[in-house]
């Protein structure tokens, strides 16, 4: 563990040296957002309408908002550090040293996560809390910490599998954009799941996607009822565990390929 910690330390050490490059990207990702509250302030208004499926024009602008505050997770890095070692040959210094190389790699993402979250995060998560006036609970919170976790896990997981993927492929840039519309399409990031058709919703809501996005979002603003977080947590739980399995065959293959053929 020492050894990972210590990859831990030193990729933390070298983003405090853009702690300001973070700021600007919390900034940015506001502006992002103000761009889907404007188009639902005008789909309220032109509709003449008081809510949305349950949903007020109050719930959704502190929704957008804290979508916003959580866009940390919206891009598998992973995907872009496995390939960049593979294409760079820097993978193998980590070949030759006494750690795993995933783990090593799984851990130089985290400082990054952290960064966002003290400096973005939860700023703009109390500020909105405040400002909207929010009574959200002890225990919805809570659910919202670890339905963060799960979405930083779930979309770092599938990171896992689309960098593998690129010893096989030239650019796997065009993969990793295909996913980030799923997410923003079918996980809440444009619209909430929960507009969709009941059918529709309850399919989407079996799946990975909406843990990006609209789980996290849903449960910190109550659009979610407490009487539903356990079952979403547990399928939750359950697409890590699939995606760690899936990530680690993934990788397991990879690597026999990488060690055949030399890097």
């Amino acid at each position: 563990m020492s050894r990972y910690y210590s990859v831990f330390k030193i990729n933390f050490k070298n983003m405090l040296a853009y702690r300001w490059g973070f700021l600007l990207d919390v900034t940015l990702s506001m502006v992002t957002e103000l761009v889907y509250i404007f188009v639902w302030m005008a789909v309220y208004a032109f509709s003449n309408i008081s809510a949305l499926h349950g949903i007020t024009l109050t719930s959704m602008i502190v929704y957008f908002f804290v979508v916003g505050s959580i866009s940390f997770m919206d891009w598998p890095a992973m995907a872009e550090v496995v390939e960049e070692d593979l294409r760079g040959g820097e993978i193998a210094r980590y070949l030759i040293r006494p750690v795993r190389y995933i783990y090593a790699a799984f851990v130089s993402v985290i400082p990054e996560a952290l960064l966002f979250i003290m400096l973005g995060s939860v700023p703009v998560l109390i500020l909105v809390y405040i400002l909207a006036s929010l009574h959200t609970g002890a225990v919805a919170i809570i659910a919202f910490a670890f339905e963060v976790l799960l979405a930083f896990l779930v979309i770092n997981l599938i990171g896992i599998i689309l960098g593998s993927l690129s010893i096989y492929i030239t650019d796997i840039y065009g993969i990793t954009q295909g996913i980030y519309a799923l997410f923003m399409l079918i996980g809440g990031g444009a619209i909430p799941v929960s507009l969709f058709p009941g059918n529709i919703y309850n399919i989407i809501m079996l799946t990975p996607f909406p843990y990006l996005y609209f789980v996290p979002a849903a449960t910190f603003t109550g659009m979610l009822q407490p009487s539903e977080l356990p079952r979403i947590i547990a399928v939750g739980v359950a697409w890590v565990a699939i995606l760690s399995l899936l990530s680690g065959l993934a990788w397991k293959k990879a690597s026999r390929d990488i060690n055949s053929v030399g890097v």
